[in-house]
Formats: C-alpha cells, sequence, structure tokens
C-alpha cells in the first residue's frame, strides 16, 4: 500500500500563513489603487458614471495605477491556486467548492481581460 505525501508541522502552518498574508496585502493594495480612482472618477464624473454607465464605457486609462492592478488582480488566479496546492500538501480534502471557485473566478477574470468587460 502506497503512503501519502504529507506536508505537516510548524513549517507547513507557516507557509500557509505566510502565503495568506501575501495574498491579504495584495488585495488591501488593489482596493486602495481602485478607491483612489473610484474617488477621482466621482470627482470627475459624477456617482451615475461609476453606477450606471455603460461597462464598456468604463475606462481606467488616465490611472496607470488602477490599470496595473486591474491587470494584476485578474492573473492572480494563477497563483491563487496556491491554496489548493496548500491542501494537497498537507493531505486535506480538496471540495468541490474550493475547485469550482478557483476555476470559475479564473475563468472570468480571464474573460474579463479578452472583452475588455469591467464590472467584473
Amino acid at each position: 500500500r502506497r503512503r501519502r505525501f504529507c506536508a505537516a508541522g510548524a513549517w507547513a502552518d507557516r507557509a500557509f500563513a505566510a502565503w495568506n498574508l501575501s495574498l491579504a496585502l495584495f488585495s488591501v493594495w488593489g482596493a486602495l489603487e481602485m478607491s483612489a480612482w473610484l474617488r477621482e472618477a466621482v470627482a470627475v464624473k459624477g456617482a451615475w458614471f461609476t453606477v450606471c454607465e455603460n461597462p464598456y464605457g468604463f475606462e481606467t486609462k488616465g490611472s496607470s495605477h488602477a490599470t496595473l492592478a486591474l491587470f494584476l488582480f485578474a492573473f492572480s488566479k494563477i497563483p491563487e491556486l496556491g491554496d489548493t496546492a496548500f491542501l494537497i500538501l498537507r493531505g486535506k480534502p480538496v471540495r468541490f467548492l474550493q475547485w469550482y471557485h478557483h476555476s470559475t473566478v479564473m475563468l472570468f477574470c480571464w474573460l474579463a481581460i479578452a472583452t475588455e468587460y469591467t464590472p467584473g
């Protein structure tokens, strides 16, 4: 009978905590970048623009920081698969919701970039 590999112990817990902290810090950075862009958009174009405007007219071209944040957010879905890798390495089951969520969000983000669909 074959034994399953299981990465357990304090080092695995610390690595997983560092992984989650880095993802959280990335999310905070992205939220700050986008909130700065949103504040400016509301000040210049009004609240109607930010909520009711045609999504294909939503542009971040004036803000290289917001454009970079959106680009990195979409492509961050690949490294976010690391959550699943940590589950596998720690010998935990990968539930349907885990892989379904990561798969569909990654596909949606790639579709949003390909079609320039910004509300996603």
